[in-house]
Parts: structure tokens; sequence; C-alpha cells
């Protein structure tokens, strides 16, 4: 199995790249060949201290298989603990302790892919907390949508993965499988982009081209990205994408 993973991201207009909130693994594109791939997109609640961090201990224990695409709390609780470990170590001014006792959130969205022989099929797992999405492309066709499948579901009280606690039942914890074939691609964005994502689909029919001909580096996400704020088409949030292209 050949997968191309291609991560790209574009922080809040008006903000540094060094608070940018969401997080993705694999941080750089990277080509595998192998029979088992993890990667994982999350996005952290701004609200929350510590949001990126989390979020980025989220996205690493995902590859790193600690969360599993098909049963996230089996490892979120080592997550929890490592998690007020390193809390108890910061040192704080006394107007930020109670907001971080209260934890760190974020969505998560979370792939496996599983070749299951040499002609180019294989099976796909999928996890999701929230509101950041995944979507499963082939030729001009959308044929999964995962776990939001209209504009309209979106909203702004997502569940949420808290750093130390559970803050949801775990059904509030979302699970989709299915099969892929070679040319397929899927595309795991944040909030923000998945719901332009969505509404251009209902609108045009066919998904906006975020194909490898439309986004070739970094510069050209950050372009397509800022002309659509301008365009009023995308609210200004961290926006994060992940391309897997599977040959």
């Amino acid at each position: 199995m050949k997968v191309l993973a291609e991560p790209f991201w574009v922080q809040k207009r008006g903000c540094l790249p060094q608070e940018y909130e969401d997080a993705v693994c694999p941080t750089e594109r990277i080509e595998y060949e192998q029979n088992e791939v993890c990667v994982a997109v999350a996005d952290g609640a701004t609200e929350s201290l510590f949001a990126r961090r989390w979020a980025e201990q989220l996205v690493y224990a995902v590859s790193d298989r600690q969360l599993s695409s098909q049963d996230l709390s089996a490892g979120l609780t080592q997550l929890q603990m490592n998690s007020r470990q390193w809390l108890s170590e910061e040192t704080l001014p006394w107007y930020l302790e109670e907001k971080a006792r209260q934890g760190a959130f974020a969505a998560l969205v979370a792939l496996e892919l599983t070749g299951l022989d040499s002609g180019g099929e294989g099976q796909w797992h999928a996890a999701a907390v929230g509101d950041s999405c995944l979507f499963q492309i082939r030729g001009e066709e959308v044929i999964t949508r995962f776990p939001i499948e209209t504009p309209e579901q979106f909203d702004n009280r997502p569940y949420l993965l808290c750093s130390i606690y559970l803050s949801e039942s775990e059904s509030s914890y979302r699970y989709a499988s299915g099969f892929w074939k070679a040319g397929d691609f899927f595309l795991l964005m944040t909030d923000a982009l998945a719901c332009y994502f969505l509404k251009h689909v209902v609108l045009n029919g066919k998904p906006p081209d975020f194909n490898a001909h439309a986004l070739k580096e970094s510069d050209s996400f950050r372009e397509t990205v800022e002309l659509l704020r301008d365009q009023e088409l995308i609210r200004n949030d961290d926006c994060t994408l992940l391309r897997i292209s599977i040959s």
C-alpha cells in the first residue's frame, strides 16, 4: 500500500503562526509504503489553556498507535494522566491557575488505513470527537462524510476531548469504517474548512478542488484560504487540511 500524506495549515487572520492551535500528524509531506498508516487532525479550543499542546498530544498518540481509531477510550486515560503530569510542572500566574485546572479541550478526527492485498484495495477505520471531519473522495464524488454530513450540523458547542477528565460520555465518540480503492483520497480538516467544504458540495454537487493539482504547496493553500476569507465564504479560524492519497 502506497500512501502520500500532505498537511497544510494556516492560522487565523490577524494572528501569528505561533498562535495556531490546531495540530496535524504527520507534520510534513511523507510517503508511506506499508500495510498500516495512522494519521490525525485536531482542533484545540481557543478558550482553553494549552489547547495546542493537547491537540498535538492527541494527534501524535494516534500516529504512535496509543490512540486507536477503533477505540479511543482505550488510550485516553493514559494521555490524560500524562497531561496532568506536565501541567503540574508548569509555573503559572495565579489568574491562570483556575483555567488550567479546567483542562484543555480539542476536537479530533483520526484515520487508520490498512492494505488488504496487493490488488489496490483496503480497509479504513475512523474515529472522531467534535467537529473536525473526514471526507473520502472517489473521482468527483464524496462517498464518505464523517462525522458531520451537512453544513447545518455545525454549532458553537461541539463535543470535545478534555486533557484532565472525561468531559463527555463515550457515546460522544463517533466511529466509521469502509473500504478504499487505489485512486481514492481522504481529506481530514478542522471545522471552518469542513463547513465550507460541505457548503460547496451542497451548492455545486461536487467537492472543491483540494487535490494535488490545486494545492501543490503550503503557500497555495494559504492563498486559497485567504481568498475564501476575503469572499466571506469561510469564517476566520485556524484552518488545517490533511490530504491522503492512495495508490
